[in-house]
Formats: C-alpha cells, sequence, structure tokens
C-alpha cells in the first residue's frame, strides 16, 4: 500500500468496524523507537501487519472498500479462501538397496 497516510488506515478502520466484528486495533500513530525514522518504521510495520491480518480474514478480504484502499479486485484478495493450496504430498521412501545394504547417512 503506497501513499497512504495514517488517516486513511483510520477511516478504513472505522468504515470497516461497522461491518466486520472484532477488528485488531490499528498500531500506534506514533511508534516506538529513538529516532525519527525508527518510529516510522514501527508505525509503517505495525499497519503492514495490521493490513495482512485485515486480508487474511474472510470476512474482510473481499470488501470492496479493502481492495480500492489496496488497488486490487475481490478475485485478487479471496482467492486463498476459494482456492485453497493443494496438499503437500507424502514424502516417497528412499529405494531399497540391493541385497539388503544399508546406506550410512552420517
Amino acid at each position: 500500500v503506497q501513499n497512504k497516510i495514517f488517516a486513511d488506515f483510520e477511516v478504513l478502520y472505522r468504515n470497516l468496524n461497522k461491518r466486520a466484528k472484532s477488528l485488531p486495533p490499528l498500531p500506534a500513530k506514533k511508534g516506538s523507537g529513538d529516532s525519527k525514522k525508527q518510529r516510522l518504521e514501527s508505525t509503517r510495520s505495525g499497519l503492514e501487519k495490521w493490513m495482512n491480518n485485515i486480508l487474511s480474514r474472510q470476512d474482510t478480504a473481499g470488501d470492496l472498500e479493502v481492495c480500492g484502499f489496496i488497488n486490487t479486485s475481490p478475485t485478487v484478495t479471496t482467492h486463498a479462501f476459494t482456492h485453497p493450496a493443494p496438499a503437500a504430498p507424502e514424502p516417497t521412501p528412499p529405494p531399497a538397496q540391493p541385497n539388503g545394504m544399508q546406506l550410512n547417512m552420517q
């Protein structure tokens, strides 16, 4: 999400809070750290975590306002809910050695 200010996130939060249940709170506007750069990074990181949480929720990921906020379509943000990842294949056992020999792999 580029070119957004904290107030943009506050508006999104207020609007989503009317439609969704138990949203996580926004991070503090003034992040932690000794320097301005550290405080800014702390806030940016907190907003990124907040947005990732919003996008991982089935009740908010496809929200049109959320999609507009990140400039994408609901199809993209809800793909994980409608197309779950395939299960990982079972590991293949190692091939048997001729004459009952065993390999020591230490």
